[in-house]
């Protein structure tokens, strides 16, 4: 479906070099200017987990032009780290993105989304958040994200603790965030689909344009492509949808 990768180290931590995995469209759609960037920061509960999980994405989004990074971050049982450090790793992968690598890659600073399942999604929320007012992405896509830390029926007082509260997005929102598609199963027996919606509810009270899809009958891995999802081509097909409408074609 293209023809181009690249693997590029964004940032040099104490415990190890993190990379962007790039997916660059193929000689098809002949760079006229920069192409739309789309940003993947995989799962696995601050804990675990591999951006290779997101290739399937990027195959995907690159073959329709944008340009499509995978990032590493560190991890939990790899690192010795904590969700805040893998929020800080997400910050700076979105800002090194943004910049292309110094030009290597024709990203349209103006058109990058940022796209996270589970923990990823926490993370993704916290660069979209962060993010200097010139790399502020244009698009957020949440897939069975952490958005509620709390105790009650939140996910992550394993590994957060009493710092809970820092972490949570749902206490946390501006105005600022970017239109943000929220897609979630019912059924979520890891990160309870609660806390998904009490966050969008807060976000479009909070006056930013949100989408929302609740899954029945989906699980926790309803985002883990090909393999357990029944319908890959519509959930591609309305992130792709959501993605057109905020960034506009590429």
């Amino acid at each position: 479906m293209t023809d181009g990768s690249d693997c590029l180290i964004y940032a040099e931590r104490r415990q190890r070099p993190l990379r962007l995995h790039v997916r660059v469209p193929g000689p098809d759609h002949r760079f006229a200017g920069p192409r739309p960037g789309l940003l993947l920061l995989h799962g696995g509960g601050w804990e675990g987990g591999d951006p290779s999980e997101l290739a399937y994405y990027a195959e995907h989004f690159a073959g329709l032009g944008y340009v499509a990074a995978a990032a590493e971050y560190r991890l939990a049982w790899i690192d010795g780290t904590t969700p805040f450090d893998a929020a800080d790793d997400a910050r700076a992968a979105l800002a090194a993105f943004a910049d292309g690598m110094g030009g290597r890659w024709p990203v349209d600073r103006d058109r990058i989304a940022v796209l996270g399942v589970s923990a990823g999604g926490h993370l993704a929320f916290w660069a979209a958040r962060d993010a200097a007012p010139d790399r502020r992405p244009a698009a957020l896509v949440l897939l069975g994200a952490v958005l509620d830390t709390a105790p009650a029926d939140g996910f992550g007082l394993h590994i957060l603790g009493d710092r809970w509260p820092e972490a949570s997005p749902l206490l946390h929102l501006t105005p600022e965030l970017p239109p943000t598609l929220v897609i979630h199963a019912t059924d979520d027996e890891v990160v309870p689909v609660a806390g998904a919606r009490r966050f969008a509810e807060a976000l479009r009270a909070a006056g930013v344009e949100t989408r929302c899809r609740w899954l029945h009958r989906a699980g926790h891995g309803f985002f883990v492509l090909p393999h357990q999802f029944a319908d890959p081509p519509r959930l591609l097909g309305e992130i792709g949808r959501f993605l057109d409408h905020a960034l506009g074609q590429p």
